[in-house]
């Protein structure tokens, strides 16, 4: 990955202060997403499925994005968001991307996003 792209997730992480004590509260989650995780993965798309912003996103590859949410899960419980973290979301990221253009995932019943993803 290009230094300039990591140096801007760094960046973001410095503005949302993003430091050791929200890595800890985010590690310490991990046990509880080893035990519930399939069934919250399971649950994630179900609720896409059902919902016609998002359905055709992922018709035709539920288990193969499954698969990637599961890998993701635990990184994101893992305890380390340098380089490593940052080129697995990188990988991840472009599925949100919607024809070029940042893509927000409607919230039903609520005028709020509850995503919205650059796609630069």
């Amino acid at each position: 990955m290009p230094d300039e792209t990591f140096a801007e997730y760094e960046k973001m992480k410095t503005f949302l202060s993003f430091g050791d004590k929200e890595a800890a509260a985010l590690q310490s989650l991990k046990p509880l997403f080893e035990q519930h995780g399939g069934g919250i993965t399971d649950r994630f798309y179900e609720v896409l499925g059902q919902n016609e912003a998002t359905a055709s996103l992922i018709e035709g590859r539920v288990d193969a994005l499954k698969a990637t949410h599961g890998v993701w899960m635990m990184e994101l419980f893992s305890g380390d968001y340098g380089r490593g973290y940052y080129g697995l979301c990188s990988s991840v990221v472009p599925f949100w991307r919607y024809h070029g253009r940042p893509y927000v995932l409607p919230v039903p019943g609520s005028h709020e996003p509850c995503a919205l993803i650059p796609s630069s």
